[in-house]
């Protein structure tokens, strides 16, 4: 029996009958993701050019209800190639410090539609100098496998060398990058000028008007000439009781 199992999955850790090495489990699901996300095909520069593509502001929100800027995320596909959330999206990333893993995305895109092969060995040269140099503004953070691996690509590159990279750099977008986005200043504007609506002190999306009345009154209540009055207000009392 174990060696009929070796011989049907040679990659299988010993020890650990019916499970493939992780490492290249792994390897597969990113490959695969990699390829089978809408956006992972590459886009042409024509096509990033007009990011807004057919769709419009009111399809990005149609269908979306709720009360919190989070229950208007659109899909983060769709934020990628809009003209005017794709421009709030990279703003966000230029404040949080973190606007080298969009660069790399980008990068990689326009790079994998490269057809000239000298063109694509001296932009491929271009991307990893630029975000893998050691010491370089714009490094971004990758395993010391990816590295290595990207090493040897280097030797011979073809459109897809910098994928496993890139699949890591995007999922962290999503997953982190994008949820901060949507909680930040960038998408609550977003949201005023589409909608109508502001999100308050409490966090809940209302009308500007509403908003408006909320925060003038926290404002008048924290203002000094309020917390005087309380303040004499009290000890008046406390005279008047003596």
């Amino acid at each position: 029996g174990s060696e009929w199992r070796r011989q049907q999955h040679p990659n299988q850790r010993p020890g650990y009958p019916g499970y493939p090495r992780l490492k290249d489990h792994l390897s597969f699901v990113r490959s695969w993701f990699l390829r089978s996300l809408p956006i992972a095909g590459a886009m042409s520069p024509s096509e990033r050019g007009s990011r807004s593509s057919s769709r419009s502001q009111a399809d990005l929100l149609a269908g979306l209800h709720g009360d919190t800027p989070q229950d208007f995320m659109p899909d983060f596909f769709s934020v990628l190639k809009d003209a005017e959330l794709c421009p709030l999206f990279e703003e966000w990333l230029k404040e949080d410090l973190s606007y080298e893993n969009f660069a790399f995305w980008r990068a990689v895109e326009d790079y994998k539609v490269i057809s000239d092969k000298d063109e694509l060995v001296a932009q491929a040269k271009a991307i990893f100098e630029k975000f893998f140099q050691l010491g370089s503004e714009w490094e971004i953070n990758a395993e010391h496998h990816q590295k290595r691996s990207l090493l040897e690509n280097m030797k011979n590159p073809t459109p897809d060398a910098f994928d496993d990279i890139q699949i890591s750099i995007f999922l962290l977008m999503r997953l982190d990058s994008y949820p901060k986005f949507i909680g930040g200043k960038q998408f609550a504007g977003y949201l005023e000028r589409r909608l109508g609506k502001r999100v308050n002190a409490a966090g809940f999306l209302v009308p500007i008007d509403e908003a408006d009345d909320e925060l003038a009154e926290d404002r008048e209540m924290e203002s000094p000439g309020k917390k005087k009055k309380k303040k004499s207000s009290f000890f008046a009392c406390g005279k008047a009781e003596d």
